[in-house]
């Protein structure tokens, strides 16, 4: 069947009738989402400042075509351990949480998540390069997507 898809230039979904339904996202949905990965400290944000250039709206001036500029930005990343000082202000807690790392160590369930995330990266680039196929890089990711366990996240420090 690969032959034929490719011969035909389609993908083997296209062949069999299968069509993936557009997703609905909104700016609510991920940011409840967001706040629900920071709520439970599965994720963390951290400031992260970039060079960015700025596009003035219909600029008749063809030399004031925008600025430059540094613009902040809060990043979210998934850590693959937790640090017993962030939890809490309370001495007594801190010293409890520190000795349960010890004990239990502090990895969290994100190692997982951060390899698939650098290797969906990796490919990802590669198809928006047109340097590999669309049924090859939904082959990959189902393939990442698979290594990925199914068990609800939770707080890293009640584990």
């Amino acid at each position: 069947m690969f032959y034929i898809a490719d011969y035909f230039q389609v993908s083997i979904d296209w062949l069999v009738g299968y069509k993936l339904e557009p997703v609905n996202i909104s700016q609510r949905s991920i940011g409840e989402l967001i706040a629900k990965l920071l709520f439970l400290r599965i994720a963390k944000c951290h400031n992260y400042t970039i060079k960015e250039h700025v596009y003035l709206p219909n600029s008749n001036n063809r030399e004031n075509k925008g600025f430059d500029t540094e613009t902040e930005y809060k990043a979210i990343y998934f850590p693959n351990y937790w640090q017993p000082e962030e939890i809490t202000d309370d001495f007594i807690e801190s010293l409890e949480f520190e000795t349960k790392a010890e004990e239990h160590g502090n990895q969290t369930q994100n190692r997982s998540l951060n390899y698939f995330l650098k290797n969906h990266q990796q490919i990802l680039e590669l198809y928006q390069r047109n340097q590999i196929q669309d049924e090859h890089y939904q082959i990959i990711l189902k393939d990442y997507l698979g290594k990925l366990s199914t068990d609800s996240l939770k707080d890293p420090t009640t584990e």
